[in-house]
């Protein structure tokens, strides 16, 4: 198999993967690694705060937390296009001592894909401050007998509760920027992120998140959720670099809970992403 990155001499797939290239340049790299689920998508693509379905891909520290067994699945089609579609789903398990948390996500299409398994496991040191960290495989793949390439990588996270309506959430992901391999020392890059989640009211939520990975300007997102009826939610965000706006609302019908969004971008237009999860032992 040829080295990484392999060299492309389709015109299909040079066009195809150069207007991936130029999509992941807009929303960022290692969509994966950025936040997953319906509601951190219409707030701006902020939920390293947040204590969910999806903690378990988005901060294993507010995986900590979790109280109940869950099942998330998740799905986005990027730009309206076929060829930037992502799904993924989450498991969460409570044990007696800590929280154990499963997912896998894809991304892209035959001529080229990513895709990720993450094991991990969180810990609740008291009542204020949770720890979690997880084991990662990443795979890349370009079709056409091109080859594929994998690695082995970690997260952490660290969530804080500094006050009964204040969340802060840490969250690094790859921070040892692990290698495909020696080839022009091809890189995954890592990803920081810290954010927050207020609740201004009984029915009123702020987040906020920043989000850097060295290479390129640091996106700062956020957005705010407002709980119409005891089931609706409504949500709006923003972010930038890049600049997007992102709206939606969610359902929750005792266990089982259902968010739809979009987020906007005035090049690339939009991306609609829906979600749901169960929440068993409620």
């Amino acid at each position: 198999m040829s080295n990484f990155p392999f060299r492309i001499y389709n015109l299909r797939a040079i066009i195809l993967l150069g207007s991936m290239m130029m999509a992941t340049y807009f929303i960022q790299a290692q969509n994966f690694a950025s936040n997953l689920g319906g509601r951190a998508s219409a707030l701006g693509n902020s939920s390293v705060a947040a204590v969910d379905a999806w903690s378990c891909t988005n901060n294993q520290g507010a995986m900590a937390f979790a109280e109940n067994t869950q099942l998330g699945l998740f799905y986005e089609n990027r730009f309206l296009s076929n060829a930037l579609n992502s799904q993924a789903i989450a498991f969460t398990l409570p044990i007696k001592k800590g929280v154990f948390g499963v997912n896998f996500a894809y991304s892209g299409f035959q001529l080229y894909n990513e895709k990720k398994a993450g094991l991990g496991y969180a810990l609740r040191l008291n009542d204020f401050l949770g720890v979690g960290v997880q084991l990662d495989y990443w795979n890349t793949a370009i079709g056409n007998d091109y080859g594929s390439k994998s690695l082995f990588t970690f997260e952490v996270g660290v969530m804080a509760k500094v006050s009964s309506k204040i969340n802060l959430g840490v969250h690094v992901f790859n921070p040892i920027r692990a290698q495909y391999n020696t080839y022009d020392d091809e890189r995954l890059e890592s990803l920081y992120k810290l954010g927050l989640q207020w609740e201004i009211a009984e029915n009123l939520n702020f987040v906020a998140e920043a989000q850097s990975n060295i290479d390129n300007k640091l996106f700062v997102g956020g957005g705010v959720e407002y709980r119409i009826l005891e089931i609706l939610y409504a949500r709006i965000g923003m972010g930038t670099h890049p600049e997007i706006f992102s709206f939606g609302f969610g359902l929750k019908l005792q266990s089982f809970h259902l968010d739809f969004s979009s987020s906007y971008h005035q090049v690339l237009g939009y991306s609609p992403q829906v979600s749901m999860h169960y929440v068993f032992n409620k």
